[in-house]
């Protein structure tokens, strides 16, 4: 027997956002974004990626996020949520009860629950879907495929990074990660 293939020809797929309303959804992964700036300063991000029972045109399954930010740890220490912080309050509201002190983030996959999906636009025209509520799941028909794999688990890039932007940007960059010593008149295509 054969395995059949799909041919993805380079095309980035159209992203379409999950309709607005009442959606069931399951926890598929939790994902370590590392530190990012925000305009409070660094903070330590995770995604919390929802698996949905909205397909879009091609037939492939919807996700939505929620991202749970705190401030990165000392050296040392252990990560925190405050209880105060929207971190910890999605949390409860996910788990559906005070989260226990020493609670690991993976516990999370595998959890089923109603979202509420409200639309929102930004400047430049693109509707974006936001949880902005949790439900008991009215059922156990959304499922994780057995063919997604984590995105911790799945294989690093086998490409080469570009050098420019692994040197931090900038023409000064460019010029000396693909240069090739002196420009000559050789180098001058006319």
């Amino acid at each position: 027997m054969g395995i059949p293939i799909s041919i993805n020809s380079g095309e980035k797929r159209e992203f379409e956002a999950l309709s607005e309303g009442l959606h069931q959804g399951i926890i598929a992964d939790v994902i370590d974004e590392g530190i990012k700036e925000s305009q409070w300063g660094p903070k330590r991000r995770f995604k919390v990626v929802f698996m949905t029972d909205e397909a879009d045109s091609n037939g492939y399954t919807k996700t939505v996020a929620t991202f749970l930010k705190t401030k990165p740890p000392e050296a040392g220490k252990p990560l925190t949520f405050h209880v105060k912080s929207n971190a910890y309050k999605d949390l409860v509201k996910i788990l559906g009860k005070d989260v226990p002190n020493g609670f690991d983030l993976e516990q999370l996959i595998g959890i089923r629950k109603g979202l509420i999906i409200q639309h929102s636009e930004d400047a430049q025209g693109t509707v974006w879907a936001n949880i902005v509520g949790y439900m008991k799941p009215a059922s156990n028909t959304v499922q994780v495929p057995e063919s997604y794999t984590r995105k911790k688990d799945r294989p690093q890039s086998q490409f080469t990074p570009n050098p420019v932007k692994a040197a931090g940007g900038g023409k000064a960059v460019a010029a000396a990660a693909y240069s090739k010593g002196p420009i000559t008149d050789d180098d001058i295509p006319f």
